[in-house]
């Protein structure tokens, strides 16, 4: 068999072409330095402006009331929160800045938590739970559920929702107080008085 003598050519090695470039072109060198030097002093630049900006919002405050102690739903806020200076950083979108009179809890709130204005609604005790334009139901369980005042139940009767989104206010001797939409009272509270009525507790 005859061998084939004639010399193979190698591919180049883009490592040795670079290298060569650069000696006969000097300032391909500079350019490349320049170029490397710009990109990593952009990336250090925008990294310090980040922490700086980080630094700013946990530097600057803002005053939000919090609780002072534990509340429950309905109970009076007057008396029991306080100004407190946060950093910005912390702070919820809607915070209260001020409590407005009359206010109460809407649901469980623990201490020293910053109020927002989910936290809270108007008037007094259970009725400030009320939304406005709702109207509330006296409804005897026939199997209590043991739902807690402020919590969001559904009222059902013969297998069938005829309030979807009701809110529990309080109560009335053995009968729970539940707040429904104005359209839907005129069922429920039919319903009610048939002793019908019963509510379903989500999780």
């Amino acid at each position: 068999m005859r061998l084939d003598h004639r010399r193979v050519r190698l591919p180049a090695n883009p490592g040795a072409r670079l290298r060569r470039a650069l000696v006969r072109r000097p300032w391909l060198y500079w350019m490349l330095v320049i170029a490397v030097a710009a990109v990593t002093g952009s990336i250090a630049y925008e990294s310090v402006r980040a922490v700086e900006a980080e630094r700013q919002t946990w530097g600057s405050t803002t005053t939000v009331h919090v609780a002072m102690r534990r509340l429950s739903p309905g109970d009076p806020l007057d008396g029991a929160t306080a100004p407190r200076d946060v950093p910005m950083a912390v702070m919820p979108e809607d915070a209260m800045s001020a409590v407005p009179d009359g206010a109460v809890a809407r649901h469980d709130i623990g201490p020293g938590e910053m109020l927002s204005a989910y936290d809270i609604t108007g008037g007094e005790g259970s009725r400030g739970l009320v939304p406005d334009g709702w109207r509330t139901v006296a409804i005897v369980e026939p199997i209590p559920t043991g739902a807690p005042t402020g919590a969001t139940v559904a009222v059902a009767a013969d297998g069938a929702v005829l309030a979807g989104d009701a809110i529990m206010v309080g109560l009335q001797g053995d009968a729970v107080l539940v707040a429904v939409p104005e359209a839907d009272a005129p069922a429920v509270a039919a319903a009610a008085v048939e002793s019908r009525a019963a509510l379903l507790v989500g999780p």
